[in-house]
C-alpha cells in the first residue's frame, strides 16, 4: 500500500526526544522498524522551523542544522519548513496579577498548516492509499477529518510520539489505526555516529 508519513517535527522532539539518548534519529529506519511491511513509504514529510538562539541554549540551532543534513540524505524525506518567532510579550505573574513583567515568547508557526495542507492535497492528487500522522497537535484534526469524509477509501493513522495513554484524542478518535512511538523504537533507529559521505559526525551532547 502507497505510504506517506506527515512528522510534526518540534512535536516528536517535544514529546519523544528532548529528554533522551535518541535524538539523532534515522527517520526512514525508524518508520521502517515500526510499520508492518505492508506499507510501502513512499514519502516523508518532515515539518520543522529552524530554532533560535537562546542564552541558555546558543548552539542549538548548530545541533539543528548538522541534523538536518543527516536527515537530507534520506531519499524519500522532504523537509518542510515553518518559522520561529521570538518576540517581547507583557504578562501578568500567576503570584501577583497586578503586576506586568516583560517576557521572550518563541512561538513555531506554519508547521501544522503545511502539515494539513500537505495531508489533504495529497489525498485530492492520490500521492498515497495511507497517510500516517506523527504528532499529539489537536489542531490538525479538521485536516484528518476532511481527507476521512472526502476519501474514506483512503487510511488515515496517528502515530504518538510518546505513550499510548497521553496520545490526543480528537487525532486517536479520527484515526484508522493508532500506534506509538516507544523507547526501543528510538534506540534501533540511529544514525551512525559518523557520516563521512557528508562529513558530518552526531552532536557530542547527543
Amino acid at each position: 500500500m502507497r505510504t506517506s508519513i506527515y512528522v510534526d517535527g518540534l512535536n516528536l522532539y517535544y514529546r519523544c526526544l528532548r529528554k533522551s539518548a535518541f535524538k539523532w534519529l534515522d527517520l526512514n529506519q525508524l518508520f521502517s522498524n515500526l510499520l508492518d511491511a505492508k506499507y510501502k513509504i513512499d514519502h516523508i514529510n518532515y515539518y520543522y522551523a529552524n530554532v533560535k538562539s537562546l542564552p541558555d541554549d546558543p548552539s542549538a540551532p548548530d545541533r539543528q542544522g548538522v541534523y538536518l543534513r543527516a536527515i537530507k540524505t534520506l531519499n524519500n524525506v522532504h523537509l518542510v519548513q515553518g518559522d520561529f518567532t521570538k518576540r517581547k510579550v507583557e504578562m501578568r505573574l500567576w503570584s501577583d496579577p497586578f503586576a506586568v513583567v516583560e517576557v521572550m515568547k518563541v512561538e513555531e508557526k506554519g508547521s501544522d498548516v503545511n502539515l494539513a495542507t500537505n495531508l489533504l492535497n495529497d489525498a485530492w492528487t492520490d500521492v498515497y492509499d495511507v497517510a500516517f500522522v506523527v504528532s499529539q497537535d489537536p489542531d490538525l484534526k479538521e485536516g484528518m477529518r476532511l481527507v476521512k469524509q472526502e476519501f474514506p477509501q483512503k487510511e488515515v493513522n496517528l502515530i504518538t510520539p510518546g505513550p499510548r495513554r497521553k496520545a490526543c484524542k480528537e487525532l486517536r478518535d479520527l484515526a484508522d489505526h493508532h500506534l506509538e512511538i516507544r523507547p526501543k523504537h528510538l534506540k534501533n533507529a540511529q544514525f551512525p555516529d559518523k557520516l563521512p559521505a557528508i562529513n558530518i559526525i552526531k552532536p557530542p551532547s547527543w
